[in-house]
Order: C-alpha cells, then sequence, then structure tokens
C-alpha cells in the first residue's frame, strides 16, 4: 500500500487540496483533514513512534493510496523526513506560496483562531514574530510558527536530498490559477488515473475576522470534536456556512501598508534567494515570486 505524505505548508491550499482529491477513488482520505500525528515529535524531541498510526488508514483498501494532510511536517527536518522514509511506499508532496502572502494570510488566521487579540495590528505581529523568530527556538504558538514556516529553503534541503523522485513541490499560485492542470499533474505523479468527472474548484478554508471571537472558538471545538461527522454530512455544512459568516464575519479593518509589507519582504528576502539556488540546483519549477 503506498501512502501520500502532504508535508506542507500552511495557508498554502492544503485544504483545497484535500476536498478535489476525494474525486479518485483510489485515494484514501481519512475523515480528520490534519492528523499532525508527528508534530510533536518536532517540539519535544521524544524518539519517533509509529504506535496507532495505522489506525487512521484501516478502512483503506489494499489498491489505495492513503493520505496524511499536515503541513507541519516539513519543519521536522532531517529528522522527521528519515524517520518518515520507510513507512509503506511515502511520497512527499509539498506545497508553497509566496512568504509575504503566506504570512499576511497566518496573521489573519490567528485572529480567526482567536490565537491573538484582534486588536493586534499587522506590523505588531511581524515584530513579535521576528523576535520569536531570531530566537531559533521551536515553539507551537501561533506568533512563533509565523514568519519562520515562510522561510522555506531552512527545511527544503532535507527533504529533497533523503527523498529525491518521491517528492513533489507544488505552489500555491499555480494551483489558484488553474487547479485542474495542477491536480491532474499531482495524479500523473502518483501513478493514478485522470477522474472523468470533475467537481468544481472552490477555494477552502479562507481567512477572515469573526465578529465574536469567543464564539468562533466555541464553533472550532464543536467542529474538532466532530470532524468526522461534518465531513460525512458536506451539504449540512454548506447550508450552516454562509449562516454562520452572515453572523459572525467582520468586515476587514486589518490592512497592511504598502510600508509594512515592505519590511516582511525584506526579511524573507535572503530566504527567498536560497530557496531560488536550491530549486534551480535541483532542477525543480521556481514560481514567479523569486523573481521580485
Amino acid at each position: 500500500m503506498k501512502h501520500l505524505f502532504i508535508i506542507g505548508v500552511h495557508k498554502a491550499g492544503t485544504t483545497s487540496l484535500y476536498e478535489y482529491l476525494s474525486e479518485q477513488s483510489k485515494i484514501f482520505r481519512p475523515d480528520k483533514k490534519e492528523l499532525h500525528y508527528f508534530t510533536e515529535y518536532i517540539y519535544n524531541g521524544h524518539p519517533i513512534s509509529f504506535d496507532g498510526y495505522d489506525t487512521y488508514f484501516s478502512n483503506a483498501s489494499s489498491d489505495q493510496i492513503t493520505v496524511d494532510i499536515s503541513p507541519t511536517y516539513l519543519y521536522g527536518g532531517s529528522r522527521l523526513a528519515l524517520a518518515l522514509q520507510n513507512y509503506r511506499e511515502p511520497k512527499f508532496l509539498i506545497m508553497l506560496r509566496d512568504p509575504l502572502a503566506r504570512f499576511y494570510s497566518f496573521y489573519k488566521q490567528s485572529i480567526k483562531r482567536g490565537e491573538i487579540n484582534k486588536s493586534i495590528s499587522f506590523i505588531d505581529f511581524f515584530t513579535q514574530s521576528k523576535k520569536e523568530c531570531e530566537s531559533g527556538l521551536l515553539k507551537p504558538n501561533y506568533i512563533n510558527r509565523a514568519l519562520r514556516e515562510g522561510c522555506y529553503s531552512v527545511y527544503l534541503r532535507d527533504w529533497i536530498e533523503l527523498h529525491g523522485d518521491n517528492l513533489k513541490v507544488v505552489f500555491f499560485e499555480n494551483f489558484i490559477e488553474n487547479p485542474e492542470l495542477e491536480l491532474n499533474d499531482i495524479y500523473k505523479w502518483l501513478d493514478l488515473d485522470i477522474p472523468v468527472k470533475r467537481n468544481a474548484f472552490q477555494i477552502q478554508n479562507q481567512s477572515y475576522v469573526p465578529r465574536y471571537a469567543y464564539l468562533h472558538k466555541i464553533i472550532i471545538a464543536v467542529y474538532s470534536l466532530n470532524e468526522s461527522i461534518f465531513r460525512r454530512f458536506k451539504l449540512l455544512v454548506r447550508f450552516l456556512k454562509p449562516l454562520y459568516l452572515f453572523l459572525n464575519k467582520e468586515s476587514n479593518r486589518h490592512y497592511a501598508s504598502k510600508e509594512d509589507m515592505l519590511k516582511v519582504q525584506n526579511f524573507y528576502g535572503p530566504y527567498n534567494k536560497e530557496l531560488s539556488i536550491m530549486l534551480k540546483q535541483y532542477d525543480l519549477e521556481s514560481p514567479e515570486w523569486l523573481d521580485n
């Protein structure tokens, strides 16, 4: 049985990809989108164990490719990359996004999930995250993760060198511009037939600011506890979501000035340069935002 790890990154289209993969019968997705089974090992340094991991895929047939979408895995470095290389017949897919746009989206997501107070400005969020990033410490909180998770060149090489042809890099911007083309390319890479019937393409998990943060935290907790049930009743979710957004979505007041965005862009400049060199070294596609 083959296994697909989608290991990165947050706010780069992995939720949309999770939904799109459902149209291919040879792919088995667990009801829980992001398992994050190995995420704790990134932070606690304990020996990596697979005990219980197989239970998420116990209902898969032998001819299906099982999938684990956990965007944090990329940041596990060579230790995690090495530990996962012998699990079944693994392939690794990474979705990258312009780190500047990803950081801004992550900022809004942090407010949406109640991880930071919505009164925190974009530039204050950047300043706090930069301080955390420069400390060199890996912590699971959103401020610590926000900026460092866009330093792709720091983490990508370990995965490329260990997994080579079994690793694929996809860029969010290409995926959004032509999802059908990108998805078909992923199917070919997985040696799967391209489905004849195609669902409508729609961006999932978009960031927004909730009017009532405490209410949104309750909704997140309820959904997390009952995710498998909600995913079985998609029509109900599609009906309820617009009503909820009407009640609890606030107009966007969290704008970032050109000057603030330039500070973030300048921070990522050296990392983007390293990434560009790395992609060329391994003969991988390079996105347009690396040329800017």
